[in-house]
Order: C-alpha cells, then structure tokens, then sequence
C-alpha cells in the first residue's frame, strides 16, 4: 500500500479560487525536494 501525506496549505493553495495564486504554488511546489509551508503560506498571502 502506497500513500502520501499532503499539508493542507499545499491543497489550500492548489484549489485557491485565484487561477494566478493557483499557478504560482504548482510553479513553487515543483521546485522544492521537501515541501516548505512556509513558502507556499507567503505565497497565498500575497495575493
């Protein structure tokens, strides 16, 4: 059995209502080895 644990800001950020947020966490989150909450917090705050 397989399975992944997802931090919520993550899923939080890739189903934003805003389509440029949404962009820029999968852009962000596909460069990172280890995800970094912090990051992904700074960038849906920005918006």
């Amino acid at each position: 059995m397989r399975w992944q644990i997802v931090p919520r800001v993550l899923m939080d950020g890739l189903g934003h209502p805003d389509e440029s947020v949404r962009k820029r966490v999968y852009k962000a989150m596909m460069q990172m080895m280890k995800i970094d909450d912090a990051a992904i917090k700074a960038l849906i705050r920005d918006c």
